[in-house]
């Protein structure tokens, strides 16, 4: 959907969390916003699925195993943008927030204004959202809309490409350095070997020899290892985000 926000809740209490996505989208429907909501009972959780694509994030600061706090720093090491909101019981944990330039914090029991308040204001200082959309001819006359932050990598096979990406894998005729052109823009890609492409927010680690995206093994050739290490580093010295 055109312009659609996104919002994370995380927050272990069933009751909590009810409430705050109950008030989010009691605001959607009345300012007539398109707000996507993902609840999330465990930090642990929000952070390994988290792709730097939320707006806001209601945040619980108690929390156990990982506090509201170290969620929220962890996020930062990520995303520098995306508007944080503590929801606490106790003021002076959420007074913590300028450690990581937090928006506000909210006492519990959270209010309905006080959140419609929260998102006015984050919604006007978060900057729009451009993903790039790849349209991509699986079949004659059958085609799939990818985003390119849905891709892991994408891997030349004689005259095709295979798209890896979180909903599967897409198989279309096509050239490696048309691909190239089209998500290159904005410093996200990087090649490991000359027929892989690989989306840059999904490497986990590098070694010598190798490279892991999302959980697989793939070749890091040794001939582009410094091109590689310097896209790399510069996608993080960015804050890792498109």
């Amino acid at each position: 959907m055109d312009n659609m926000k996104q919002v994370c809740v995380v927050e272990d209490s069933a009751s909590d969390a009810e409430q705050l996505e109950k008030f989010i989208r009691r605001f959607a429907e009345e300012r007539k916003e398109n707000i996507s909501v993902k609840v999330y009972r465990e930090g642990i959780d929000f952070l390994s699925n988290y792709k730097s694509d939320a707006d806001v994030v209601f945040l619980d600061v108690e929390m156990p195993i990982l506090s509201g706090i170290d969620v929220a720093r962890k996020l930062r090491d990520t995303d520098p943008y995306v508007q944080i909101v503590f929801v606490t019981n106790m003021v002076q944990y959420a007074l913590r927030g300028y450690e990581v330039s937090a928006l506000d914090y909210v006492i519990k029991p959270v209010s309905y204004y006080r959140i419609a308040d929260c998102l006015k204001r984050a919604f006007m200082r978060t900057p729009a959202r451009e993903v790039k959309q790849l349209v991509i001819t699986v079949s004659p006359g059958e085609t799939v809309r990818v985003a390119e932050t849905d891709i892991y990598y994408i891997e030349k096979q004689s005259n095709y490409l295979i798209y890896h990406t979180v909903r599967g894998d897409y198989r279309a005729r096509g050239s490696l350095h048309v691909a190239e052109d089209e998500l290159r823009g904005g410093g996200n890609f990087s090649r490991c070997i000359n027929g892989c492409l690989v989306n840059l927010r999904y490497v986990d680690r590098t070694t010598q020899t190798s490279v892991f995206v999302g959980g697989t093994e793939l070749p890091l050739a040794r001939p582009r290892r410094k091109d590689f290490m310097n896209d790399l580093l510069g996608w993080l010295g960015k804050g890792g985000r498109a």
